[in-house]
């Protein structure tokens, strides 16, 4: 992704808002922009990496259509679908994407599919804005810039519920790691603690969502 000229950040988001699962005030972390140098590579929002996986030795079964690689670290990814880590479609998500939505999935075998982007969208009036900062996004109803396809594509992921970190297998792609934490207070998956790769997470929202939750009525 190219990195834009600087912007005005629209810090205000609606709790209700399907792409906006948190709260306004979890919004006050202002992130570096997502930068892509196209439209399939993405940067972690933090190191600026590109995404890059590399394994030593690899060894590969396949069991039940469904192949698994590991290294010598001990660290397994599985491809296919429904497969922890792979692509998943959010069912039932706002046809405009702007930030961090996680949505039941049946599909996955973890019965969940997140999409992690807690960056603030940019502002916008038009399309051209937007696709000045990732090709094929456009500028909402909403005057803010939905996250690209290629985006989407590369981080809309299937996962798990989880209690630490250490029940977050490696993703493919991840650059940054994996967190067990609560990606919203609202829904059916409201505090539910789920495997959120770092690249786009924010460690400030995260925290203050792991405070709230431990609230007995956060979650109604």
């Amino acid at each position: 992704m190219r990195s834009p000229p600087p912007r005005p950040l629209l810090l205000a988001f609606a709790l209700t808002a399907a792409a906006c699962p948190l709260p306004p005030d979890f919004v006050g972390e202002t992130l570096p922009e997502r930068t892509s140098s196209d439209s399939a590579s993405v940067t972690g929002p933090e190191t600026g990496m590109s995404v890059t996986t590399v394994a030593q030795d690899p060894t590969t079964t396949t069991t039940g259509g469904t192949t698994a690689t590991s290294d010598e670290t001990g660290a397994s990814t599985t491809a296919g679908a429904g497969a922890y880590g792979s692509f998943c479609e959010l069912v039932g998500a706002e046809p405009d994407l702007q930030r961090t939505v996680i949505v039941p999935q049946p599909a996955c075998d973890g019965g969940i599919c997140l999409l992690v982007s807690d960056g603030a969208p940019l502002a916008c009036m038009t399309d051209v804005e937007c696709a000045d900062e990732a090709e094929g996004s456009v500028c909402a109803g909403n005057g803010l810039c939905n996250l690209s396809p290629a985006f989407i594509e590369a981080n809309a992921r299937c996962t798990r519920a989880c209690e630490t970190d250490d029940d977050c297998p490696a993703v493919p792609g991840c650059a940054d790691g994996l967190r067990c934490a609560p990606i919203t207070l609202t829904g059916d998956l409201c505090c539910q603690r789920v495997c959120a790769c770092k690249d786009h997470l924010s460690a400030v929202q995260a925290n203050e969502a792991e405070v709230l939750c431990t609230q007995p009525r956060t979650c109604g």
